[in-house]
């Protein structure tokens, strides 16, 4: 059985507030914080789990302040920035290349990172890390050879971003329009694929249809009146194989032969029903 430790607010407050490493956005927040803990309010979870982050972000700044001024100016944050400068080199996007040079020229002058400055570097940090570095030297391949699917699973997600819009229309013109594409970048992929709505979608072609081809099926009372009227006297599922373009439950798309009609319509799962 194991107990939790009571968090001593008093001295966890006096004490952050207390050091100078606390600036900026993360000094305003706390000390509200502080105000609202003062006037008899309880720290509700979501606020001691910002008050941790914050407290993190905080100490690491006050080890960065304390190596500066133990080590005649040469702290490990420097070092750290120009290896980082190495490994970029004229790579990665403006924004990042900027930003390391500009806190690169803030620790050269002598000046402590803020605490959401440190943060802000570990996230480009990750992006040059040797295992994401050799994740991408192989990503191009990968894709080209379809591995594990990528290449199926990009191209449905940008046939659904192509029919809903804005999201990714950088992504979805190069993979259109752009006759020498042969694999989106990294990053791009990475996005794209983690986005809320891929899982639905790529869940949507990977379900077993609940009408096979050949059956006869009927419009039910959710399918808009437009389209129900050329199913009035039901139709035959001629694929379940269709491309998705709706995020949601039962968006598998049936390509049916209304009985007495001439031409196929397409008509997602939802808005189906089986023979009575």
């Amino acid at each position: 059985m194991t107990t939790k430790t009571r968090m001593n607010w008093n001295l966890a407050f006096t004490t952050l507030i207390g050091s100078v490493a606390l600036q900026g956005k993360d000094r305003t927040v706390i000390e509200s914080m502080h105000a609202h803990w003062s006037r008899g309010k309880s720290m509700t979870i979501s606020r001691k789990q910002y008050f941790l982050a914050i407290q993190e972000r905080t100490q690491r700044s006050a080890q960065a302040m304390k190596e500066r001024a133990t080590g005649n100016g040469e702290t490990t944050m420097g070092k750290r920035l120009f290896a980082l400068q190495e490994r970029m080199g004229d790579g990665g996007t403006q924004w990042d290349q900027e930003f390391v040079e500009s806190v690169a020229v803030q620790e050269v002058q002598g000046k402590t990172l803020s605490a959401r400055q440190i943060q802000m570097l570990e996230g480009i940090e990750v992006k040059w890390s040797d295992e994401t570095l050799n994740a991408a030297k192989t990503f191009t391949e990968d894709y080209k050879s379809n591995k594990d699917g990528m290449k199926v699973n990009y191209e449905r997600m940008m046939v659904y971003y192509a029919a809903n819009g804005p999201y990714y229309r950088n992504a979805v013109n190069a993979f259109t329009t752009d006759p020498a594409f042969i694999a989106p970048p990294a990053e791009t992929y990475r996005k794209v694929m983690a986005s809320k709505y891929a899982a639905k979608v790529l869940t949507g072609y990977t379900a077993v249809p609940k009408h096979a081809a050949g059956a006869l099926v009927f419009a039910n009372a959710q399918l808009p009146y437009n389209a129900a009227q050329w199913m009035l006297k039901g139709a035959l599922v001629m694929s379940t194989t269709g491309e998705i373009t709706s995020a949601c439950k039962g968006n598998k798309l049936y390509t049916l032969l209304p009985i007495g009609g001439t031409a196929p319509i397409q008509v997602e799962e939802r808005y189906l029903k089986g023979r009575k």
